[in-house]
């Protein structure tokens, strides 16, 4: 998901925000992160691994290596729905910690930009302010996302 800036944002356009998944979709967290910021946060370097153990609890996957469908990396094509949703949609296991984490960054981004719009910042401190947001965004989701849990502050 792509986040524009609005009709009269500053920074002509400078605080468009990515949300990307590291992995597979179905067992990941969404993380901002801004091109303008021009870095992506070390943090998120090695969050592959994290969503690859993650969807190995939903799928019975054979081969960690993607070649298409009919490779065989999911022998059986089932999908264990109870480690991705508890007993409904969202309600446990992988999903209910991974809303949780993703409404909690909502949140810490939905204040954060609409600090940013005050538009006080100079162009070296957005994009340094930009870098050190989304470092300290990724940091947390990582380690709530490996542990299992949900921010709560």
């Amino acid at each position: 998901m792509i986040n524009g800036s609005k009709i009269g944002d500053p920074y002509e356009g400078k605080l468009t925000t990515m949300w990307v998944a590291l992995g597979e979709p179905t067992v990941s967290v969404f993380v901002p992160l801004f091109p303008y910021a021009g870095t992506t946060p070390a943090e998120l370097a090695d969050m592959y691994l994290a969503t690859n153990a993650k969807r190995h609890l939903v799928y019975d996957y054979t081969d960690d290596d993607s070649c298409g469908y009919s490779c065989g990396r999911n022998a059986d094509h089932s999908i264990n729905t109870a480690a991705l949703a508890g007993g409904y949609y969202g309600e446990g296991g992988i999903q209910k910690y991974a809303f949780g984490i993703e409404n909690w960054s909502f949140d810490r981004y939905d204040a954060f930009i609409a600090d940013l719009r005050t538009g006080t910042r100079t162009q070296a401190q957005l994009k340094t302010d930009l870098a050190a947001w989304q470092q300290s965004i990724a940091q947390t989701v990582k380690t709530h996302y490996i542990n299992g849990t949900i921010p709560t502050s």
